[in-house]
Parts: structure tokens; C-alpha cells; sequence
């Protein structure tokens, strides 16, 4: 039984150790500041060397490893849409409606060309509605273009 425990305990102690050693990986001793006394302030002491190594732009509240993270994501994603765009794909794939809704995204000429067009139905059906008639209005647009109340979407 004590040999179980001791095992137990063991295995604990090298699982809390590696856990310990791989948390430990994200803290980079580079961006320290070692000029800065940790026990004064500890958000410089720690975080110096990274907000001098990416400054934040003017539309940025914030720049973090997630930032990064999502930066890169998007940019392989942008080369997939854009390779997929640049090879003839067959008609009713996946690829294929991919690099239409890409190559229909990016004609600024043919939007800028149809202007408010497109919509025109839906403005006129917002605009001629009575505030008697807002219910109405609402589940219409529910149900044919995006709901007035909720919004999901992927940021």
C-alpha cells in the first residue's frame, strides 16, 4: 500500500514538474526589464521588453501572442482564398464557391458600378414601413437578410 502511495506521489511531482516547466516556456526572461525593480513595478519589470518590440499601432488597443496568433491565421487563410482564386476549380466545390464569393468580395469596380442597386427592394421595404408595422418589419428582416436583435458573427 505505502508503495502505491509513493508512486502515486511520484507521478504527481513529475507531472506537476513538467506542467511547471512547460508554463514556464511563455515567459521569455528577453523582455524582462532589468532596469526596473520588480518589487516597484512589476507590469514594467515584466512586459518592457515586449511593448518595446511591438508597439502598438494607433487603431490598436492592445497587441498580444493571440494577435499574433490571429494575424498569421488570417494570412494562411488569405493565401488558400487567393491560390484557390488564381486555379480554374470545378464548377459546384467547395473550392469553387470559395474563389466566386473571393472574386465577388474583390470587384470593387462592378460594386462601385451597381452601387445601392443590389438592395434597392429592401430599402424601399425598411423605409415605407409604418412604426405600427416595426414587428412586421423585423421578422421580415429575420427571415431575409439578418436578425435586428442578435448578431453572430466570427471576429
Amino acid at each position: 500500500m505505502k508503495f502505491k502511495y509513493v508512486l502515486f506521489v511520484l507521478l504527481f511531482v513529475s507531472v506537476s514538474l513538467k506542467v511547471s516547466a512547460e508554463h514556464l516556456k511563455s515567459l521569455d526572461s528577453k523582455n524582462f526589464d532589468t532596469n526596473t525593480l520588480a518589487t516597484k513595478d512589476f507590469y514594467q519589470y515584466v512586459n518592457k521588453g515586449w511593448m518595446d518590440n511591438h508597439p502598438l499601432s494607433i487603431e490598436q488597443g492592445s497587441y498580444s501572442q493571440y494577435d499574433i496568433l490571429n494575424d498569421s491565421s488570417n494570412n494562411r487563410i488569405l493565401r488558400i482564398i487567393t491560390n484557390l482564386s488564381k486555379i480554374p476549380q470545378q464548377k459546384g466545390t467547395n473550392e469553387y464557391k470559395i474563389a466566386s464569393l473571393y472574386s465577388v468580395a474583390m470587384d470593387s469596380v462592378k460594386r462601385n458600378r451597381l452601387g445601392a442597386h443590389p438592395i434597392k427592394d429592401a430599402l424601399s421595404i425598411i423605409e415605407d414601413t409604418s412604426p405600427e408595422n416595426m414587428t412586421d418589419l423585423f421578422l421580415w428582416l429575420h427571415k431575409n437578410s439578418f436578425s435586428p436583435f442578435f448578431v453572430v458573427s466570427i471576429m
